[in-house]
């Protein structure tokens, strides 16, 4: 009929126009969540292992962009959870972590938002920064190299870390920079890296 018709028609607008406004409330959803500034800076105030009970400070900052608020976020599995937030009085925070424990081991990232703007909008995140935390009570590693003795620039050397127990992840540093990581296998206690020769270095392990 008539009114059936008219009803048919006015249907197919009004789905048409739902579908419309969940694909622009869609695109708006994803829109809210683009990087609309430029990511941080990310660094800490020592080397990436610290001493059990010991302070560390991770310093964020933007490119000349003040009254930012910075959030601290630590990664945990595939996701990450804010740590810690702060309003700069410039353009960087400096967050501290006291009395570090093993708890606070892990990656962190740095982001920023305006809270003039209520946060609507977000900074990409930084780069990573890997804190380690380092127990004294464990006892320490022993390192070989082979070859040993002086080496000719461009050899490849075998470094091996030997750690007191099984399973252990070791970190391998060449001039208290860190180099490469690798877990041994459950029933080994060793971990080898590979390095080419270039200049004079010094390599510690720790695990």
């Amino acid at each position: 009929s008539k009114d059936t018709a008219t009803y048919r028609r006015f249907s197919m607008r009004l789905s048409m126009n739902i579908i419309l406004l969940g694909w622009w409330m869609a695109g708006r959803w994803v829109m809210s969540r683009a990087w609309a500034y430029p990511k941080p800076s990310v660094s800490m105030s020592s080397s990436e292992v610290v001493t059990l009970g010991g302070t560390i400070t991770i310093h964020c900052k933007n490119e000349g962009q003040q009254q930012a608020e910075f959030s601290l976020e630590k990664q945990k599995g595939y996701s990450l959870h804010r740590r810690d937030k702060k309003k700069a009085e410039q353009n960087k925070v400096i967050f501290t972590i006291l009395n570090v424990s093993q708890s606070d081991a892990g990656i962190y990232r740095c982001i920023y938002c305006f809270p003039e703007n209520r946060c609507s909008d977000y900074s990409d995140y930084s780069d990573e920064v890997h804190l380690n935390i380092s127990d004294p009570r464990l006892a320490k590693p022993s390192i070989n190299v082979r070859p040993e003795g002086p080496l000719a620039p461009g050899l490849n050397v075998t470094i091996e870390c030997q750690g007191p127990r099984n399973a252990l992840k070791f970190f391998l540093y060449k001039s208290k920079v860190l180099r490469a990581s690798q877990v041994t296998q459950p029933n080994g206690n060793r971990a080898k890296f590979i390095e080419k020769t270039e200049e004079a270095a010094s390599y510690t392990c720790r695990y």
